[in-house]
């Protein structure tokens, strides 16, 4: 699974210059992080 993650990171995440680094892309990736997550666990608690 973990590979996975990886994979899915290096195809849609991939930076192609130091500029395009932001703030905001992080954000995405954390949230879609957790999604996953959250799918997995086919549970979400508050």
């Amino acid at each position: 699974m973990i590979n996975q993650i990886k994979l899915f990171f290096e195809q849609h995440l991939a930076l192609s210059a130091p500029e395009d680094t932001s703030e905001e892309k992080l954000k995405l990736a954390t949230v879609v992080l957790f999604m996953e997550m959250m799918h997995m666990d086919d549970k979400v608690e508050t």
